[in-house]
C-alpha cells in the first residue's frame, strides 16, 4: 500500500509540473498544437509513476484517470478512451470521467458516442458546467447551431465568471453520401407551467432561466409530468 501512495504522489507532482509549464507556454505562444520536448518528457515521466501504480493496484480509479488526461494531453485518443473506461467500469456514477471520456472520443472524431458520454455526464450532474460547454462544442461541430448556443448558454449561466471562447470546429469534408445520426433533441420545459418546447417553437428560446428545466427528449419530459406546449 506505502508503494502505491508513494507513486501517486511523484506522479502528482509530475502532473502539477507540466500543467504550469503548459499554461506558460500558452500564454507565449500563437499555435498550442505542438508542445515542447521538455513538457512530453515530465509527462512520460507521470505515466511511468502511474503505470506503476495501476500494476500494484488495478482498482485504483484515480491513477486510471489521470493517466487518461496525460494520454488526452499526448494525443493518445485510444489509451485515453480505455482508462477512462476503465474508471467507469469501477466508478460508474462519476460524471466527470463520462466528460473526459466525451473529449476524448471528440478528438477521435467519434461525435455521437461524445453526445453520449456528455448526455450520461449532465445525467449523472447536471450542473456540470464543463459537459454543457463540450456538448455545446460537439452540436457546433455537427451542425446543430441552435443546441450549441443553449449548452454554452447554460454553462455560462452556471459559472457567469468562467465565459469560455467557444472552440474553432475542425475542418471535416463532407461526404454526400453519408448521413449524420440524428441527435437527441434539447427539450425546454417550464417548471411553473409544466409545459415544454421543442426547437422552433415561440417559447422555445423565451423560457426564463429561473424557470427553465432542460430534457434531453420529448419522452423524458413526459415522464416528468410535463405536456407539450400548442404550436
Amino acid at each position: 500500500m506505502k508503494r502505491v501512495i508513494i507513486y501517486f504522489f511523484f506522479a502528482l507532482l509530475f502532473l502539477i509540473n507540466f500543467n504550469l509549464v503548459i499554461a506558460a507556454d500558452n500564454e507565449n505562444t500563437a499555435s498550442q498544437k505542438s508542445l515542447p520536448t521538455q513538457n512530453t518528457d515530465k509527462r512520460q515521466e507521470a505515466l511511468q509513476q502511474l503505470n506503476k501504480a495501476i500494476a500494484d493496484n488495478p482498482n485504483d480509479a484515480e491513477a486510471y484517470l489521470q493517466r487518461g488526461k496525460i494520454h488526452v494531453s499526448l494525443e493518445d485518443q485510444q489509451k485515453a478512451i480505455a482508462d477512462f473506461t476503465r474508471v467507469i467500469e469501477l466508478k460508474p456514477a462519476y460524471a466527470k470521467v463520462y466528460l473526459q471520456r466525451g473529449i476524448a472520443y471528440t478528438e477521435s472524431g467519434k461525435y455521437e458516442d461524445a453526445l453520449r458520454d456528455l448526455n450520461k455526464a449532465l445525467d449523472l450532474n447536471p450542473r456540470l458546467e464543463d459537459a454543457y460547454f463540450q456538448r455545446g462544442h460537439v452540436c457546433g461541430i455537427l451542425g446543430n447551431n441552435e443546441d450549441a448556443e443553449i449548452d454554452y448558454q447554460r454553462a455560462l449561466e452556471l459559472n457567469p465568471q468562467k465565459a469560455p471562447v467557444k472552440p474553432k470546429s475542425p475542418a471535416v469534408k463532407k461526404n454526400p453520401n453519408t448521413k449524420l445520426k440524428p441527435r437527441k433533441i434539447i427539450v425546454i420545459g417550464n417548471r411553473d407551467t409544466k409545459i415544454y418546447y421543442l426547437p422552433g417553437m415561440k417559447y422555445y428560446k423565451k423560457v426564463k432561466k429561473h424557470h427553465r428545466v432542460i430534457f434531453h427528449s420529448e419522452q423524458t419530459a413526459i415522464k416528468a409530468g410535463y405536456h407539450k406546449a400548442p404550436k
